[in-house]
């Protein structure tokens, strides 16, 4: 990724920041595994596992290009740990006009944000499923946990090449 922020070819920028369906204030649960920090447990089952929450702010993605004026990225990645769903709540300014969209969704994980909700909201927002970009089994049982799903606009041009599967 550092490859894609320093280069003069591409236009990327990275911005780590708190996302959600609306603007505010959420519960951020701290896990001992950073990458497994989310907004989506709530406080009883974030005490009774011992993990840590923080109150932090949330934007949305729709608030976001508005301060950035209004300009709508080519390709958007969301990684919200389950609450992706949500995050594109709060996207509909970007829905339909970005190009591509980068997804977390849930297979066997008991998170809201299931691929199978997920491929219906992109489709109804004018998307189809091109390619499953990463997958993640669980440790204990290899089982199909997640998967980050790329949506690319219905009406692109970049894959009317793409005719056949020879």
């Amino acid at each position: 990724m550092g490859d894609l922020l320093t280069s003069s070819d591409y236009q990327v920028e990275w911005i780590t920041a708190g996302a959600a369906d609306k603007p505010g204030e959420l519960d951020f649960t701290v896990a001992q595994n950073s990458v497994s920090s989310k907004f989506a447990v709530n406080q009883e089952d974030a005490k009774s596992l011992g993990l840590v929450q923080k109150q932090v702010q949330v934007l949305t993605l729709n608030d976001l290009v508005a301060s950035r004026g209004g300009l709508i990225p080519e390709m958007v990645t969301i990684d919200a740990e389950g609450f992706d769903l949500r995050v594109l709540d709060g996207a509909s300014s970007l829905l339909g006009k970005t190009d591509i969209f980068l997804l977390e969704a849930a297979v066997l994980s008991n998170i809201e944000n299931t691929l199978e909700l997920l491929i219906p909201k992109m489709s109804a927002a004018g998307y189809r499923l091109i390619d499953i970009t990463d997958i993640n089994r669980s440790t204990k049982h290899d089982a199909l946990w997640l998967v980050e799903a790329a949506f690319l606009k219905k009406t692109s041009q970049l894959l009317e090449s793409i005719d056949s599967y020879e």
